[in-house]
C-alpha cells in the first residue's frame, strides 16, 4: 500500500547514499563510513554511522536545532559477568568510573563541569549491558566528551573513593529493600538455574562487595524438579580478593572497544562530528572480548510447572504466567512475539480480559515478553486479581492457557500481522522528535542488535510475516511450560523460605500432574475469540495547516502585498466569525521537505504563513473557556484536547473526593472495550479526578480524536454505572489509600509538606476512612454522581494540533451539549492558595510510629529502615525576579550538595536539591532519604550545608557564574521538541491557576541576563540564610522505626509538630499568600 511505497523511497534513498560514502576512501581512525541510516521523511535530523579502527560502532547524530547535545556509551557487560564471590561488581564499577580518571582526577570533575553548562549524567547496569549517558548544552559537547572517554582508558579507583562510593551502592540497596518491583524481580532471578548467571544478585551492598578473604560459606537454595527447595552449604576457596584490585581486573578484562557502542547527538555536521569522536575514541582499547555464551538454560524441567506464592510489601495481589522463550532480539524484522502480546494482551470484546473482567477475577492484564536476553527471552502474562480472583488463582491460570490453545490451534492470521504492521509503519512515519540523551541512549542499545541501517526502524516496522515462528511459539504456551507466581497478602504466615537478598517471603510447589491434564484439555470458552478489525486507525492525515495556508494565500491573490498575519484573518480563511483574543507565541515552523506531501510542504510556505498559527482564546463565558491553537511546528496530524472540568463537589469534602476518584475509575472502567482499539491506533485519553473536579486528556492523531471525544463526554455525563463493577473498584481504591503507608520516605515528606502548604489539601487518612466505611455504598455513589458532581461546571479547554479554530469549537460545543450542566458562577468557582510559613521560624513536622495515628499504624511498613527528611525554604511567590534566583542558586548549588552531602558525607543515594513550587509560591528544597541516620541528623547535616552556601556563591569567578548563568538561559530557551511539549507548557499557564503567561520562560530569561553574583548573595542573605529574620523554614522528618524519635530541637525559633492534629491546628493559625492570578508579572 501507500505505506510500503514510502518504505521502499526511504530505502533507495539511504542505500545510495550509504553507498555513496562507503565508496570513498575511509578517514583517519575509521574503517568504514555509512550514511545509509532508514528515517522517517519528517525526521530532520542527519545519521552516520562508523566502525572505528578499534572496531568500536558509533553512530552519529547531526541536529542543527539542538538545544541539547548528548552521548551514550553501551557496554556489553553486565552483573551477569560478576564474578561469583562479588555480586554487584560491575554495578559497583558503573558508580566508580564518575569518580576521576588520570586526565580529570578531580572526583567531582565531570558532575560539576556538566551542571555549570546545563548538563546532567547517569548510568545504569542490567544484566548484560552497561548504559552510560550524559547531556550538555551544544557549545561544549568536545570537552564534554574528552572527559567521558577517559572513562573507558584510564579510570583512578582511587582508595578513597572506592571505601565512600561502597556505602552509596549500599544506600541504594537499601533503597529497594522494600519495593516489590526489585523483590520480585529478584526472586525470578532466585528461581532460574544456580548455574546460570540470570541466578545472579546484581545490585551489590556493603557486605557483597567489601573485600573478600581467603574462604567464605554460604547457602545455597536450589528449586528441585519435583518441587520444593534443596538447601546445600557452599564452601568458596577463592584466593583473597581486594575489592579495588577486582575493580582494575573486571574493567581490564570487560570494557573492550569491540563490545562497545556509541551514539553521539551534537550540532555539527557529520563530518566535523566525525573528527571529533574518531580520536578520542579510537584509544580505546580492543581487547577482542567475546561476549560470553553462557551455556545450560536460564529455566528449564526444574522450573517448569511451578508455582511460586509470595507475600508483598503493599497490599496488591497478582498472577503472572511464564514462559520460557528462545531469544528474540534478532527477530525484529518479524516480531512474532509481537502478535502474541497483541492478541493475548487485547482488551476488546471477545478478549481473555474482557472475559476474566465479566467473571469479576481480574481488573486489568498485561501481555509480553518480560525478559530479553542473548540466549533466552520470557514472555509473561500478568494480572491484577480481584479479591475473587486471589481464591480462584486456578480458575484464572485456566482461562490464561485456554486463550492461549485457542491460538495455538487456528493459523496465524495475516490479517492481525498486517493491522499491527500499518500502525507501526504509522508511528515510524510521523514519530516525534525524542529528547537527545533519550535517542542517543535508544540507539546506542539498537546498535547491539540490529544492523546499523535498520537501529531507528527497527523498533517500529514489521517487514516480514513468519507463520511458522508465531505457531512455534505458541506451541510453547503449554500448561507443562507454565512456571506461575501468585503474589497476596493471604500468604502472609504460610510460607515457607525467605529469599536471601531482599526478604522475601515464599512457597514453592509443582502443579499436580493431574491439574496440568486438566487444563490441557479444559474446553475453550465460546466467549473468547479475536478482536475485530481495529476501527479507529486512522485514514485522513492532511494537514490542516497547509489547508489554511493555501486559503490565506488564495484570498490574498492577486494582490503582491503579503497576507495578512493576524489571527482573525487565519480563522477567516478557514470561516470563523466568532471573534478572538490572540496571544503571542514564539512559533518556528518546519522545514522539511520531503516525498511524502502529508508530512511537510515547501519550507517558504511554512515561513510565509507562519504568523497565522498564533494561540487565541476563542471563548470565555460562565460555561467555557476555550483556548486554540492550530499547529503548523511539528507537522503530524496529531491534535491534543485537555478539559478541565471545574466542578465543586469533586472537592467539597474527603467523602466527595473519594466518590469522585470511584466515579473516574468506574468510567475508564467501562471504557475499556471500546477505547483499546483506539489506544492500540494511537489514541489516548485519561479521566482522573482533581482538586478542582475532573480532568479530561486526550491525545493523538486528529482524524479519530472527535469519536473517542464525544464517546468519553457521553459516559462522562451518563455513566452506565453497575454494582458488581463498583465494589470491585471500590476495593481497588481502597488498597490504593492503603499503600500510601508502604511509599518511600522521602515521598512521604514531599507529602507532608504539600499538606501543610497547600490551602486546599485532605490528608490521604481522610480518604481512607471514608473508604473503609460502610457508608460507602453503590447507592451514595449513584445519587453524587446524579444529583451532585456535574451539576454546575466551567470547562477550561485547550485545543491544540491539527485542528482548526471551527473544529476546536465543534469539539467543544459537543462536549458541552454533552454534559448538559448549569454554568459555574464566578463566586463558586475554587480558589487555590498557598500557606505562608511565619517568618524567622523553623516548622518541623515530624512522623515516627510513637506518635501515629491508629489508621497509619495499623497499615505503616515496620520493616522499611529507611528515615528521610525535606528542607524547604520559602522565597515568595513565583513571579520575577525571585523565581528566576532561586532557580539560578539551585542550578549553582545542586551539585555541591551532592558532593558534600552524598558522595563525601554518604547520607544516603537518594540526595536532591531543587526547586519547589506550590500553587505560585516558590522555593527551594534538600530531600535526603538514608537507613543509616535519622531525619533529624540529616536536618542538620543539610543546614550545615547551607551554611556554606554564601562562601559557594562569593567564591565563583566571573567565568563560572557566566557559565551557570548561561546554562539557565539555554534550559529556559529550549525550543519544545514535540506537540505534547507545548500543549503541556500553555496548559500549565491555563490550569489551575490561570496565570497565562505563555510567554513565561522568554520573559525569565531576560530577568535571569539581569542577575549577578551580588544579586544572588544578598538575596541568600535576607531571605534563606539561618541567621536572617525573613527565613521560612518548613522540615518535613520521617523516621523509621528502628530511629528514636530525638527530643525536640532546643532552639527557640522551632514549632514541632509530632501529630496530625498539631500540624492541623498549626496550619490554620497561618495566613496565605495571594493566588497566583491575582500577582503582577513583570
Amino acid at each position: 500500500g501507500q505505506a510500503k511505497e514510502l518504505l521502499c523511497i526511504l530505502v533507495m534513498a539511504t542505500t545510495a547514499a550509504g553507498t555513496e560514502m562507503a565508496a570513498a576512501a575511509p578517514p583517519s581512525g575509521v574503517l568504514k563510513v555509512s550514511d545509509a541510516v532508514r528515517k522517517a521523511a519528517a525526521d530532520k535530523r542527519n545519521y552516520r554511522h562508523l566502525t572505528l579502527t578499534n572496531n568500536m560502532q558509533v553512530l552519529l547524530v547531526s541536529d542543527p536545532e539542538a538545544d541539547k547535545a548528548a552521548a551514550c556509551m553501551d557496554v556489553s557487560v553486565g552483573h551477569s559477568s560478576d564474578p561469583s564471590d562479588l555480586p554487584g561488581l560491575a554495578h559497583f564499577l558503573e558508580h566508580m568510573l564518575f569518580l576521576g580518571t588520570e586526565k580529570y582526577p578531580d572526583e567531582s570533575s565531570y558532575s560539576k563541569f556538566l551542571a555549570s553548562h546545563g548538563g546532567s549524567s547517569n548510568a545504569s547496569t542490567d544484566f548484560e549491558n552497561t548504559n552510560f549517558y550524559f547531556d550538555v548544552t551544544p557549545p561544549h559537547l568536545p570537552d564534554a566528551l574528552d572527559r567521558f572517554a577517559q572513562f573507558f582508558t584510564c579510570p583512578l579507583f582511587t582508595e578513597s573513593a572506592t571505601l565512600r562510593e561502597l556505602r552509596a551502592i549500599d544506600s541504594e540497596n537499601a533503597k529497594n529493600l522494600q519495593s516489590d518491583m526489585w523483590r520480585l524481580v529478584q526472586l525470578s532471578r532466585w528461581f532460574a538455574s544456580p548455574d546460570h548467571p540470570y541466578h545472579k544478585f546484581g545490585t551489590g551492598n556493603l557486605e557483597t562487595l567489601k573485600d573478600v578473604p581467603a574462604k567464605s560459606v554460604r547457602l545455597d537454595l536450589r528449586p528441585q524438579a519435583g518441587g520444593g527447595v534443596r538447601v546445600a552449604v557452599c564452601v568458596s576457596l577463592s584466593p583473597a580478593v581486594s575489592i579495588r584490585e577486582a575493580l582494575f581486573r573486571f574493567h581490564d578484562e570487560h570494557y573492550s572497544a569491540n563490545t562497545m557502542r556509541l551514539a553521539v547527538l551534537g550540532r555539527q555536521s557529520l563530518d566535523e562530528l566525525q573528527e571529533l569522536v574518531a580520536p578520542l575514541f579510537c584509544a580505546v582499547a580492543d581487547k577482542q572480548r567475546k561476549v560470553p555464551a553462557w551455556g545450560g538454560e536460564a529455566y528449564g524441567a526444574a522450573q517448569f510447572g511451578c508455582h511460586l506464592r509470595v507475600v508483598p510489601v503493599r497490599d496488591f495481589r497478582s498472577l503472572s504466567v511464564s514462559w520460557l522463550f528462545p531469544p528474540i532480539k534478532d527477530l525484529y524484522r518479524s516480531k512474532p512475539h509481537r502478535y502474541l502480546s497483541h492478541l493475548i494482551g487485547h482488551e476488546s470484546e471477545g478478549s481473555l480480559l474482557s472475559l476474566l473482567k465479566s467473571k469479576g477475577l481480574v481488573d486489568s492484564l498485561t501481555a509480553g515478553e518480560s525478559v530479553s536476553a542473548s540466549d533466552f527471552s520470557l514472555f509473561e502474562v500478568s494480572v491484577a486479581l480481584t479479591e475473587d480472583g486471589d481464591t480462584q488463582v486456578e480458575t484464572v491460570l485456566s482461562y490464561v492457557l485456554q486463550y492461549a490453545r485457542m491460538l495455538a490451534l487456528s493459523p496465524p492470521e495475516r490479517w492481525v500481522h498486517d493491522e499491527c504492521a500499518e500502525l507501526g509503519e504509522m508511528a515510524f512515519r510521523f514519530q516525534e522528535s525524542m529528547e537527545p540523551v533519550d535517542l542517543v541512549t535508544h540507539l546506542s542499545n539498537a546498535l547491539e542488535h540490529h544492523p546499523p541501517n535498520d537501529v531507528i526502524a527497527a523498533f517500529y516496522l514489521y517487514e516480514d510475516f513468519e507463520p511458522d515462528r508465531i505457531r512455534e511459539m505458541l506451541s510453547l504456551l503449554t500448561p507443562e511450560r507454565a512456571m506461575s507466581t501468585h503474589v497476596s497478602p493471604a500468604h502472609a504466615g504460610s510460607t515457607r523460605f525467605v529469599e536471601a537478598w531482599y526478604g522475601t517471603k515464599f512457597s514453592i510447589s509443582r502443579h499436580p500432574d493431574a491439574q496440568l491434564t486438566e487444563w490441557a484439555n479444559a474446553p475453550i470458552d465460546p466467549a473468547l475469540h479475536l478482536p475485530e478489525p481495529n476501527p479507529f486507525v486512522p485514514t485522513d492525515f492532511a494537514l490542516v495547516c497547509d489547508a489554511m495556508a493555501a486559503a490565506a494565500s488564495q484570498s490574498a491573490a492577486p494582490s503582491t502585498t503579503a497576507p495578512s498575519t493576524s489571527p482573525s484573518t487565519a480563522s477567516a480563511a478557514v470561516g470563523t466569525a466568532n471573534s478572538t483574543t490572540s496571544v503571542a507565541t514564539s512559533t518556528t515552523t518546519s522545514d522539511a521537505t520531503s516525498d511524502d506531501s502529508n508530512v511537510s510542504s515547501t519550507s517558504s510556505s511554512a515561513s510565509a504563513t507562519a504568523s497565522l498559527f498564533t494561540l487565541e482564546k476563542l471563548r470565555h463565558d460562565a460555561a467555557v473557556e476555550l483556548w486554540h491553537k492550530t499547529d503548523a511546528t511539528f507537522r503530524r496530524p496529531r491534535a491534543n484536547v485537555f478539559i478541565n472540568v471545574v466542578a465543586p463537589a469533586a472537592y467539597y469534602a474527603p467523602r466527595n473526593v473519594v466518590l469522585t476518584s470511584l466515579f473516574a475509575s468506574l468510567l475508564s472502567d467501562e471504557l475499556t472495550e471500546f477505547s483499546y482499539h483506539a489506544e492500540l491506533a494511537g489514541l489516548h485519553y485519561r479521566v482522573y479526578n482533581s482538586n478542582v473536579g475532573l480532568r479530561v486528556m486526550l491525545s493523538g492523531y486528529s482524524h479519530k480524536l472527535p469519536v473517542l471525544l464525544r464517546k468519553v463526554m457521553e459516559k462522562l455525563a451518563k455513566p452506565g454505572l453497575r454494582e458488581d463493577r463498583f465494589l470491585l473498584q471500590r476495593d481497588v481504591l481502597r488498597r490504593r489509600y492503603r499503600n500510601y503507608f508502604k511509599e518511600q520516605p522521602y515521598e512521604h515528606v514531599t507529602y507532608m509538606s504539600s499538606r501543610m502548604l497547600e490551602m486546599r489539601r485532605f490528608h490521604i487518612l481522610e480518604y481512607l476512612e471514608v473508604a473503609s466505611s460502610d457508608e460507602l455504598s453503590f447507592e451514595a455513589l449513584k445519587s453524587f454522581a446524579q444529583e451532585e458532581l456535574l451539576r454546575c461546571v466551567h470547562m477550561q479547554v485547550l485545543v491544540h494540533g491539527n485542528f482548526s479554530a471551527d473544529e476546536a469549537r465543534d469539539l467543544v460545543s459537543d462536549a458541552e451539549a454533552a454534559l448538559c450542566a448549569q454554568p459555574l458562577s464566578m463566586s463558586e468557582q475554587p480558589q487555590m492558595r498557598c500557606m505562608q510559613l511565619p517568618a524567622g521560624k523553623e516548622v518541623i513536622l515530624r512522623q515516627h510510629p510513637s506518635c501515629s495515628h491508629e489508621l497509619h499504624l495499623r497499615h505503616h511498613n515496620a520493616d522499611d529502615a529507611n528515615s528521610a527528611v525535606e528542607v524547604y525554604l520559602q522565597a515568595g511567590m513565583d513571579v520575577r525576579p525571585t523565581s528566576v534566583i532561586v532557580e539560578l542558586i539551585a542550578q549553582i548549588v545542586h551539585k555541591a550538595a551532592e558532593q558534600q552531602l552524598r558522595t563525601v558525607e554518604q547520607l544516603g543515594y537518594i540526595v536532591w536539591c531543587t526547586v519547589r513550587v506550590d500553587v505560585g509560591v516558590i522555593g527551594l528544597r534538600f530531600i535526603i532519604q538514608s537507613s543509616n541516620h535519622n531525619a533529624a541528623h540529616l536536618d542538620e547535616r543539610i543546614e550545615a550545608f547551607l551554611d556554606t552556601v554564601p562562601d559557594i556563591l562569593s567564591s565563583l569567578t566571573q567565568e563560572e557564574f557566566d557559565d551557570y548563568q548561561q546554562a539557565l538561559l539555554d534550559i529556559k530557551l529550549e525550543k519544545d521538541k514535540k506537540l505534547r511539549e507545548e500543549s503541556s507548557r500553555y496548559w500549565a499557564e491555563i490550569v489551575p491557576y490561570g496565570t497565562y503567561d505563555f510567554e513565561r520562560d522568554q520573559r525569565d530569561a531576560k530577568a535571569i541576563e539581569a542577575l549577578s553574583k551580588q544579586t544572588l548573595s544578598n538575596f541568600w542573605r535576607e531571605t534563606f540564610a539561618r541567621e536572617s529574620p525573613n527565613r521560612r523554614k518548613l522540615s518535613s522528618q520521617v523516621f523509621a522505626a528502628h530511629h528514636a524519635l530525638p527530643p525536640p530541637p532546643p532552639r527557640v525559633n522551632a514549632v514541632v509538630l509530632d501529630t496530625l492534629e498539631e500540624q492541623h491546628r498549626f496550619k490554620r493559625s497561618l495566613c496565605a499568600f495571594p493566588t497566583p492570578d491575582s500577582v503582577k508579572r513583570n
